[in-house]
């Protein structure tokens, strides 16, 4: 299993994003979200596609929750990116529950 970015699970914009996971509506968190860091790059419509590929997928739900987690949790660093490990220190849980359904399920979009 590739290791999870966190930056495709937390955000995406439309016109340019993600650690919003994925744009299909429903709860705080959506794939075309733009990262509260100033610095991040913006995601791509790849980034987006995937996203939302792994939000209809088997784990979905874990993702969509991990997703969130993320967003509301971000924190930017001294140049103004995400700080992967202390927004995940943030969302372990939610992150956990990720991995242990993609370990269940490698093939799913956003597992594999």
């Amino acid at each position: 299993m590739r290791k999870l970015n966190l930056k495709n699970l937390f955000f995406a914009s439309a016109a340019a994003a993600i650690l919003g996971l994925a744009g299909c509506g429903g709860g705080s968190f959506s794939c075309t979200d733009k990262s509260k860091c100033p610095n991040d790059a913006a995601s791509t419509q790849t980034d987006i596609d995937s996203c939302n590929a792994a939000l209809a997928g088997a784990c979905g739900s874990q993702y969509r929750t991990a997703a969130a987690c993320g967003k509301s949790s971000q924190k930017c660093d001294g140049s103004g990116k995400t700080d992967e490990n202390a927004t995940a220190a943030s969302c372990s849980a939610e992150l956990a529950a990720v991995v242990s359904c993609c370990q269940q399920h490698q093939t799913a979009p956003g597992c594999s």
